[in-house]
């Protein structure tokens, strides 16, 4: 029995199709229905009916699904249980994580963690807080970092660290000289805006509710898909923007950038590591207790 083809039948099942199941298996479609007809082969029964766009379990389809989902967790304790035999933790950890995360606090955090653990491999996938929930929900990645809590109840989530946006605006703009800034200064000025989806759009905008400003209030000019991107397009004089301050120390030292708190309002808010709600693989539990002796460590910048 060919546990990689159980695997893409579960996957058929409770992603809703081929085409969902190649997307989430990284496959081609017709190498997904490939598994499914060796399966029906070697099972000697139909397994799936098409109802117009639709699929639907056959009788034998339902049985194969239930014994392949005991199949499938028993291969995973079976395997995690060989690895816990072994003296060393070793093993993949697929890790996800939002752009601040994974482009300013991970990268300096997986070198001492490989040091301790140099048989575990770590690949890191940088993309924006709601693609991260979803993909550790899914079982796509094994833990995510994320700048706005999940609302996945399959998902637990933990403090990684603290964060705070400023404002940033470029060389000479009339806010530089300004000891305080109103909500008519951000509402008259040009925005440059991070896109939907990511955790800091999500604290920015609630940031300025408080303010009694909503999105329809600014003169967004542009949306872009990374803090980067934004840091580089406040510097071209595009707009004035709200970033984390992980992110602006070389937009600092350069002056590319003038980058000021805006005092009696709470721009803070956290970042955190998410897991699902299962019993976590002897590499991911490792990663885990590391970045709860580690994270103190983590301090933003002002």
């Amino acid at each position: 029995m060919n546990l990689s083809n159980l695997k893409t039948f579960i996957e058929i099942v409770e992603s809703g199709g081929f085409s969902s199941a190649a997307r989430a298996l990284g496959l081609s479609q017709p190498a997904v229905s490939l598994q499914v007809k060796a399966l029906e082969r070697e099972f000697g029964a139909s397994l799936l009916e098409r109802r117009g766009k639709n699929i639907e379990l056959t009788e034998a389809g339902r049985v194969l699904y239930r014994q392949a989902l005991s199949v499938v967790e028993q291969a995973r304790q079976l395997e995690e249980a060989m690895e816990q035999s072994t003296a060393e933790v070793r093993g993949s950890l697929r890790a996800a994580a939002s752009t601040i995360p994974g482009e300013y606090i991970l990268p300096s955090l997986l070198g001492p963690f490989k040091a301790e653990y140099p048989f575990v491999q770590v690949v890191l996938e940088v993309a924006d807080s709601a693609t991260v929930a979803r993909k550790t929900a899914g079982g796509e990645t094994d833990i995510g970092f994320v700048g706005a809590l999940p609302e996945d109840p399959q998902l637990e989530s933990h403090t990684l660290c603290a964060d705070r946006l400023l404002l940033i605006i470029p060389p000479g703009h009339p806010l530089g000289g300004q000891k305080r800034v109103a909500p008519a200064n951000l509402a008259a000025a040009d925005f440059v805006l991070r896109e939907e989806g990511s955790g800091t759009r999500r604290t920015m905008l609630a940031a300025l509710a408080a303010m009694g400003l909503a999105l329809a209030d600014l003169n967004v000019v542009v949306e872009l898909g990374s803090t980067n991107a934004v840091v580089n397009a406040v510097a071209s004089g595009a707009g004035i923007s709200l970033v984390s301050t992980w992110a602006l120390d070389f937009a600092r030292q350069t002056g590319s950038v003038s980058a000021m708190r805006i005092p009696g309002e709470d721009f803070t808010r956290n970042f955190y590591y998410i897991t699902r709600r299962k019993p976590l693989s002897r590499q991911v539990k490792a990663f885990v207790d590391w970045l709860e002796k580690n994270r103190p460590s983590l301090k933003e910048t002002t």
